[in-house]
């Protein structure tokens, strides 16, 4: 009954926003909007940031797409239209970009008008107000901003959670998605934003009882969240950074208080469920309510489209996971953050021999590896988008990158002394604080 309830709420929440973006004036909109289509026609379709280094591409084409929504004005056309069905023009002969440079010829006809509702497309309650006031240079400047400081304010949180360890691997984690990439496009933003703003809520109220009362309802509103505002980039992603971080937090702290291992593990299992299930019904309904709203079934086309991305043809071949795997891995082999952290899970292996051991927590250790599979578990799943979009699709290793590097962490000891150093230690602040009276004396 409570699930029912907040999944009820969270939708007719995401819908009244939808509805209350497409009421905003759309004048100083659609002039930010044709001076943010100059940019990315002159930067082309898929502009290369660093030359060789394919994770850098831009997709501008869909950032084009996202414009053109927040772009479209007809008044012949109703509210609850427009927001169900998300309209955007295209000019005839022309790409996204320069259709969104050059908007003014929509007032001359010559001009597709195409429909997108399968998606919510939720991005334009954030893209919408932006465009009142920024152009997308503007906009990027303001993205670098917020993606500093929510890499700032998650290692201040892991500090203040004394778990500073964790930190190296965070960042290999944001340093693979390529932070200037992501500050760069709007597509590949979304996502980014939203993982990190699950796990900054995560490492900030963890402790609230009630925080923890309801991390089901909280798994479920972060899988909704990415069927809201994302166009299916990386989705899992929004799952694997606060899963992490309840490993981080959660896990030691079972371990110490002698928790079963099927405890942690029947958790890494239910809440990617409760995650899958807000993802899966929150596109559900979408579908469901452009159809009552506007009186035409869109659920057809919806299903179509997921059996299309599911499937296994693309570019009109067959493919297979293998197939999948290796086109991926070619953008591992052009990031060197993945060796990084390969290097430093071998860091971690020579200080786990050389350091107590608690083998208690390699249930913990464990679930970090699982993690790092969910990328080719997702893979699986969505072969044929993912292969046609490895462009963006690739940033789900992020969790790879993630899930490798803090797999060894929990089983070494919590202090992290060795041997010999940490004898040397004691003696180095024995020493220090002798200094410290004698100088005192003086």
């Amino acid at each position: 009954m409570l699930t029912g309830g907040c999944f009820l709420g969270i939708v007719c929440l995401g819908a009244a926003l939808l509805f209350c973006a497409y009421l905003l004036p759309m004048g100083k909109i659609r002039r930010h909007a044709q001076e943010s289509g100059e940019v990315l026609r002159m930067e082309g379709t898929y502009w290369r940031m660093l030359p060789y280094s394919p994770h850098t591409n831009l997709d501008n084409h869909t950032d084009s797409l996202m414009l053109l929504t927040a772009a479209y004005d007809n008044p012949k056309i109703g509210l609850a239209e427009k927001a169900m069905y998300n309209y955007y023009n295209v000019i005839n002969g022309l790409s996204l970009p320069e259709s969104c440079a050059i908007l003014t010829l929509e007032e001359e006809g010559g001009y597709t008008t195409h429909a997108y509702p399968r998606y919510w497309h939720g991005y334009l309650v954030v893209l919408k107000p932006l465009l009142l006031f920024l152009n997308l240079g503007e906009i990027r400047q303001l993205n670098w901003l917020v993606v500093m400081g929510s890499v700032l304010l998650t290692g201040i949180l892991l500090e203040h959670r004394k778990k500073r360890r964790y930190l190296f691997p965070y960042l290999l984690f944001v340093c693979f998605l390529t932070p200037g990439t992501i500050a760069s496009s709007l597509q590949n933003s979304a996502v980014y934003h939203m993982a990190s703003a699950a796990g900054i809520l995560f490492l900030a109220f963890y402790s609230k009882k009630r925080w923890q009362e309801h991390l089901w309802l909280f798994f479920m509103a972060v899988g909704m969240a990415a069927s809201y505002f994302d166009l299916l980039t990386y989705p899992v992603v929004t799952l694997g950074l606060p899963l992490a971080f309840w490993l981080i937090l959660a896990g030691e702290e079972n371990i110490s208080e002698g928790t079963k291992c099927a405890d942690i593990f029947g958790h890494m299992l239910l809440y990617p469920l409760l995650w899958a299930l807000g993802y899966a019904g929150m596109w559900f309904a979408k579908w469901q309510l452009a159809s009552w709203i506007t009186g035409e079934n869109v659920i057809p086309d919806a299903v179509n489209s997921i059996r299309v991305r599911t499937g296994n043809v693309a570019f009109e071949r067959e493919i297979t996971g293998w197939d999948v795997y290796t086109k991926l891995s070619l953008y591992l082999e052009s990031n060197r953050i993945w060796t990084a952290a390969l290097v430093f899970a071998g860091v971690c292996f020579l200080l786990l021999w050389l350091s107590k051991t608690r083998w208690k927590a390699w249930p913990v250790s464990a679930s970090f590896l699982l993690l790092a599979g969910y990328p080719l578990l997702w893979g699986l799943f969505a072969k044929n988008h993912t292969y046609i979009h490895d462009l963006f699709s690739h940033r789900n290793w992020g969790l790879t990158v993630l899930g490798i590097s803090c797999c060894l962490i929990p089983m070494i000891g919590r202090e992290w002394r060795f041997p010999g150093l940490s004898s040397a230690g004691k003696g180095w602040k024995k020493a220090a604080k002798r200094e410290i009276k004698q100088e005192s004396k003086q």
